[in-house]
This record gives structure tokens, sequence and C-alpha cells, in this order.
């Protein structure tokens, strides 16, 4: 039998931490609005006052990789929509513009499978693009 070496860094750990803090608050937000008002929360410019502007950092490809590692392990809904709100308030906090898309596409048996993403400079941070849906909305966010 062997044993797996299950340590994580430090920075990891702590990627990990803010994405299941910002997937709660993600959580709590979905949980209060209309997807309508959360698709226009996600159009505002004015997502997190008083946090923007901070001379943090922000790896995105840690962040996706904690976003979904995490996303799939707590105990609520944590799908695209949440890691979206969860990945653009991250984002707008550090001060990064992001654009959030949402795209659907009806199924061979009628039904509607839709999607949302975020992506920084058109490169997908949460979620994935998927070329095989039509792209209905596109928001930008550039805080101030």
């Amino acid at each position: 039998m062997t044993r797996r070496n299950n340590h994580i860094s430090m920075t990891a750990t702590g990627y990990l931490l803010t994405a299941v803090w910002q997937l709660a608050l993600a959580r709590r937000q979905y949980g209060r609005y209309s997807t309508a008002e959360l698709v226009r929360w996600l159009d505002t410019g004015n997502l997190v006052p008083g946090r923007r502007g901070s001379s943090k950092t922000v790896d995105l490809q840690m962040m996706r990789w904690a976003l979904s590692g995490a996303g799939n392990r707590v105990p609520w809904r944590a799908d695209c929509l949440v890691q979206t709100l969860a990945a653009r308030r991250w984002l707008s906090r550090a001060g990064i513009a992001s654009t959030a898309h949402f795209g659907a596409q009806r199924t061979n048996a009628g039904s509607l499978v839709a999607h949302a993403w975020l992506a920084v400079d058109g490169v997908p941070v949460t979620g994935g693009e998927n070329s095989e849906l039509a792209v209905f909305s596109t928001s930008l966010n550039t805080p101030a």
C-alpha cells in the first residue's frame, strides 16, 4: 500500500479558501435574486464598492482551478452561473476587467441547455467556452 502526499502549497490553500468564500457569497446572491437581476448585476460596473484598484494580483489559472475544485465539493449549488458570479466579484475586488458570457442551445430532445462563463481578455476563467452554444449575451465589466 502506498501513501499519497496530499499536501498543497499555502498559495493554493489561500486560493481554495477564497474560492469557497466567493462561492458562498455568490450562492447567497443567487438565492436572493432572479436570474434577470443577476445578469443586470453582472452588467454593472460597481460590483464591489470601495475595493477596486487594490494592489492584489490574481493568478487566473489558480483562480480557475480553485473555483472549479471547490465548486465540485461545496455542499450547495455551485454550477456555471454561481462560479461566474464568484469569479466576477473576485476579479472586481482586484480591479481586473472581465466579460460574462451567456449561451444556450436546444438539444435533440427539445430541451434548452444554458451556460455562463467569465473571460478575461478573451480567455475563459470559469466554465470554458462552448462553441456549440449560441452566445446571446456578453457583459463587459471594467472596474473604475
